[in-house]
């Protein structure tokens, strides 16, 4: 009973090592020494609806769907390392996204613009960017500020005979990855990346800073 028991715990801990993945430079202290202000971007979101929910909205919608909740775990992540004691400031995301938006940047694809360019536009010592994939919309009032969520959300019948709508992310699995870049030759300094599950009624702010508090061991910059 004894072998067994240490058998399944080997295996649960090899499942959950095999879902995160961290790593960061081993000179990061004296490469980030001048290091003051950095600021966080809008994370490339990629929501994997089902095929049924994916025929009832348009390729614009589901690219507006991605950009808003880009930007909400761009301000989750933001308000978590702002609460964090760290030896650099975190610019707004109101200021980032201003500036980058003025500096013609699409929010949208933000992805494929270089990360030294973008850090120049911010005026900041480095970025942290991310990537965050879904298979529903990871808040309720994001579907529903788009005006969208009958098409992607589940609808049930309600005591009273009308028809009630919630997102159902009982089962809304997916990934994060949240990557830190210095300003002057793009170099990648750390690295997070960890499957997600976000339980019934959870809102994208409480999944990040969930995953946040995971990876804070590992974030640097600490004072």
């Amino acid at each position: 009973m004894k072998a067994t028991h240490l058998m399944l715990i080997a295996l649960l801990l090899s499942t959950l090592i095999s879902c995160r993945v961290s790593s960061k430079v081993k000179d990061f202290d004296d490469r980030t020494i001048n290091h003051q202000r950095i600021a966080v971007l809008p994370f490339e979101s990629t929501i994997t609806l089902k095929e049924k929910q994916r025929e009832k909205i348009s390729d614009e919608e589901l690219a507006t769907l991605n950009l808003a909740q880009g930007k909400e775990v761009q301000n989750a992540v933001e308000t978590y390392l702002i609460n964090c004691d760290l030896r650099v400031r975190i610019q707004s995301q109101s200021v980032t996204n201003a500036r980058l938006t003025e500096a013609g940047i699409n929010l949208a694809t933000i992805r494929d613009y270089d990360v030294t360019k973008l850090a120049e536009i911010l005026k900041v010592d480095a970025v942290v960017t991310g990537k965050i994939k879904t298979e529903k919309p990871m808040s309720n009032a994001l579907a529903s500020g788009l005006n969208i969520a009958r098409q992607v959300i589940r609808q049930s019948e309600s005591p009273t005979g009308f028809i009630t709508s919630r997102i159902n992310t009982t089962t809304n699995r997916g990934s994060c990855s949240v990557g830190l870049f210095e300003s002057i030759e793009g170099d990648r300094l750390w690295y997070y990346r960890e499957d997600i599950n976000c339980g019934e009624g959870s809102e994208t702010i409480d999944v990040i800073e969930s995953l946040m508090r995971r990876g804070a061991r590992r974030f640097p910059y600490s004072s």
